[in-house]
């Protein structure tokens, strides 16, 4: 899978190997993996994205698709410069939590989004594209 983002991933997606998740797990796990791809700037395209992390464009196709639905590729939001998904926030939007728990909360919701358990709930296959 994604060697160059392997710690990154095992620390978000909460796991010691991430080459052994399945299902939605292993899902979530992708588009983190599509997410940090791209605030390298490779475009949000799932082809682009493919080749840039080595995987086959079909094992990426659900979670790059979910993303893609939740918005985190739109114009509108700018993941590039999110200071919280980035670790760059000086102070959390909340009193309770640190800003480093405030950046792994946001990369969990990635996560989520990617696996489908957040998210827009639009059912997602290849019958569909």
């Amino acid at each position: 899978m994604i060697r160059k983002y392997d710690n990154i991933l095992c620390s978000i997606c909460n796991t010691h190997d991430i080459h052994f998740l399945k299902g939605e797990e292993r899902d979530g796990c992708l588009g983190v993996a599509c997410v940090l791809e791209y605030m390298q700037g490779t475009a949000a395209n799932l082809f682009t994205l493919s080749e840039q992390l080595n995987i086959d464009p079909e094992e990426l196709r659900v979670p790059f698709d979910r993303l893609r639905i939740n918005g985190i590729f739109s114009s509108s939001y700018n993941a590039r410069a999110d200071k919280v998904l980035k670790g760059k926030n000086k102070k959390s939007s909340s009193s309770l939590i640190s800003p480093k728990q405030e950046t792994k909360i946001a990369w969990g919701i990635v996560a989520g989004m990617a696996s489908g358990f957040t998210g827009i709930k639009e059912e997602i296959s290849n019958k569909n594209l």
